[in-house]
């Protein structure tokens, strides 16, 4: 049996356990409120992660690696991540944790012949998802960055104006004071 296959049979627990893992990277109140609100108005995050592990999962297994498909997958988690008090390899480690999902699940499979390259070969998509998961990261940094400076060079601005406003001097009167 080909790694595909065994994957494609384990599919279902493969995306549960990959989404609670990452459910996991976050403070134990908010892993518990994540698992249990499914509605997407109530819990967006736990909504928008599920969704795209979902998606992300089946895109991993088919042959070769679409960037057209999973770019946006990888910008759905990465975009949550990024704006969150996480640091740079939290983040973006969470395309890792599937690794040590997959050995877990296919303990007893992988020492069988023909799997050592399959999964070799599927940790390189791994890989993939993980250098795409960095630049995106980087790309949400930089925006948040840029809109942090305009923010601050509009306070900047304000202050100046009513500094201004406030310290203009008074008009003196024609008539000269005796």
């Amino acid at each position: 049996m080909k790694l595909d296959e065994l994957l494609s049979e384990h599919q279902d627990v493969l995306v549960e356990k990959w989404t609670e893992a990452i459910f996991r990277t976050y403070p134990l109140d908010t892993t518990g409120f994540m698992r249990k609100s499914k509605d997407q108005f109530h819990n967006p995050v736990g909504h928008r992660i599920t969704e795209a592990v979902q998606a992300l999962v089946p895109a991993l297994l088919k042959p070769g690696l679409d960037s057209e498909e999973v770019t946006p997958l990888v910008d759905e988690i990465v975009r949550i991540r990024a704006v969150q008090d996480f640091t740079p390899a939290r983040a973006i480690g969470v395309f890792y944790l599937i690794k040590s999902i997959l050995r877990d699940l296919l303990k007893k499979e992988l020492n069988k012949p023909g799997i050592a390259p399959d999964l070799l070969e599927f940790e390189s998509k791994i890989d993939t998802l993980m250098l795409l998961a960095i630049d995106i990261f980087m790309q949400c940094k930089r925006q948040i960055y840029e809109m942090r400076v305009q923010e601050v060079k509009k306070q900047h601005h304000m202050l100046v104006r009513r500094a201004n406003m406030v310290c203009e001097p008074a008009e003196e009167p024609d008539t000269p004071i005796n």
